[in-house]
């Protein structure tokens, strides 16, 4: 785990040089050491809450009444308690809600779902999957050849994974009513056998209002904004500004799709790829975008996008 930290750490410094690196020091020291617990005990959730994210935002949060996009995400984080979040965020359990909701058509293949990372299969898999924990973010591992793989290093870190209370870090509360699993599910490739993009929906009351799309986000990550006709967006959210690309040959269909999934939710990300036209793939759902503490350049459209929830 200290190799991925040293990792993070790095690829935090290549995306928004020494003050992101700073400000990522801040919020881990606040959320994850023996002082995030003795001040939590001295402070409210709420005051707790604005000190870790007032450096990323760029403003002071106004958290039980709030306003902006960033202080509705603390506010959900906080203030509510709702088991669908609990369902969707699960990995595993929102394939059944996508396929009540949509269909099981635009799912992955899954391969096989553990709580036991010893006894994951590897002989019977395909060449390429994708190895993911359920309970959290950044916890995959893609293998795109598994003649290649060195499955106890890849059972280590699946059981490392488990241990990882990723919720209670973050204040997600989502994640910590998540039964931790490890699933192993198909690896998606476009026509030209490469990774296909990320489209990441932003669905307010069952209306998609923004998409976003990364660029090399293991190396220069940047991100660009669209207006649900496509239009770009000059803002950014926590990564410098990407390149504008085509409108994606399913958009009217992915539109559909993401409001359907979102459409329960007063806020839901749904991240959705489309390989290749005629095929829609889910990705994820998304209950809290960086936990809130994604800073908006210019800060007023974090108060535009609130204004949509």
């Amino acid at each position: 785990m200290n190799r991925v930290k040293s990792s993070s750490a790095y690829k935090i410094y290549q995306d928004g040089g020494l003050e992101s690196l700073l400000t990522a020091v801040w919020i881990y020291t606040l959320q994850n050491t023996v002082l995030a617990d003795g001040l939590k005990k001295v402070l409210s959730e709420s005051r707790h809450e604005q000190i870790i994210a007032f450096p990323s935002i760029g403003y002071w949060p106004q958290i039980e009444t709030p306003r902006s996009f960033n202080e509705k995400i603390m506010h959900r984080k906080l203030f509510t308690d709702n088991e669908l979040f609990v369902k969707v965020s699960d990995k595993y359990r929102v394939r059944e809600y996508v396929t009540n909701h949509v269909g099981p058509e635009i799912l992955t293949d899954l391969y096989h779902v553990t709580e036991a990372p010893e006894t994951i299969p590897f002989e019977e898999l395909p060449e390429e999957f994708v190895l993911k924990g359920t309970h959290g973010s950044g916890m995959n591992t893609i293998v795109l050849d598994k003649q290649e793989a060195d499955f106890e290093a890849l059972v280590s870190e699946a059981n490392q994974w488990l241990e990882w209370e990723y919720g209670s870090h973050t204040d997600e509360y989502w994640y910590t009513d998540i039964t931790p699993r490890i699933i192993v599910e198909e690896y998606i490739e476009n026509d030209r056998g490469k990774a296909p993009r990320d489209y990441k929906f932003y669905v307010f009351d069952g209306t998609v209002q923004y998409v976003h799309v990364d660029h090399a986000r293991f190396s220069d990550h940047t991100r660009r904004f669209y207006d649900s006709d496509w239009n770009p967006q000059e803002f950014t959210r926590k990564y410098p500004l990407g390149p504008v690309i085509d409108e994606p040959a399913d958009l009217d269909g992915m539109i559909e799709v993401a409001e359907q999934l979102g459409e329960a939710f007063d806020f839901m990300r749904v991240d959705l790829y489309n390989p290749e036209p005629g095929r829609i793939v889910f990705g994820e759902m998304t209950v809290a975008p960086g936990a809130g503490h994604g800073r908006f350049e210019p800060t007023d459209v974090d108060f535009e996008f609130g204004s949509h929830w």
